[in-house]
């Protein structure tokens, strides 16, 4: 892993009750950074993402995406889906050398599932969102331990009594800690 980004800043457009997960697989010789920057950038669900190249050098982009609120709450998890999915192929039609390998859908009770797996009760996801529940699996990524980040999430620093640059957001707290232990991603 290379790249780690957090598109949760615009999250009041996107309330939705789906997530999507698309892996990416870029050609040999463009750079995972560059490209997830430009991919989620033309992505208007992006959640945020993380991106990191193969042992023969290739790269690739882990990209999440939330459905919008939805305008028609008849909408199924496969329509909301194909949403997504239908954005994911217009942004790499910019790259015709990328493709993508993998697809999945969540909503609300999966995620929760994964964090009860990691020994988190449901109470104490109650006040987070499901970009949250996102984000929480985006810093797991980073190595950020998933009770503790529950734990923390009210206070909004990931590292209370450690001196460092609080982002006064669990999540960028860990992003930005894995930024600094990865300067030359």
């Amino acid at each position: 892993m290379t790249h780690v980004w957090d598109s949760r800043r615009v999250e009041s457009e996107r309330a939705g009750p789906t997530v999507s997960v698309h892996v990416v697989h870029l050609p040999p010789d463009q750079g995972a950074d560059v490209e997830s920057d430009f991919l989620s950038s033309h992505l208007p669900f992006a959640l945020g993402g993380v991106a990191g190249v193969h042992p023969d050098g290739s790269a690739w982009i882990l990209v999440l995406q939330q459905t919008a609120r939805a305008q028609d709450p008849e909408m199924s998890f496969g329509e909301e889906l194909g949403i997504l999915d239908r954005a994911v192929w217009r942004a790499i039609a910019f790259n015709p050398g990328a493709r993508v390998a993998h697809v999945t859908g969540w909503r609300r009770p999966d995620l929760e599932r994964v964090y009860e797996r990691a020994g988190v009760m449901a109470s104490s996801l109650e006040l987070w969102t499901l970009a949250d529940l996102v984000a929480g699996l985006l810093a797991e990524c980073c190595g950020a331990d998933l009770a503790s980040l529950t734990v923390e999430f009210v206070p909004g620093c990931a590292f209370p009594g450690l001196a460092h640059a609080c982002q006064h957001d669990v999540f960028l707290d860990v992003f930005s800690q894995w930024q600094q232990r990865h300067p030359e991603q």
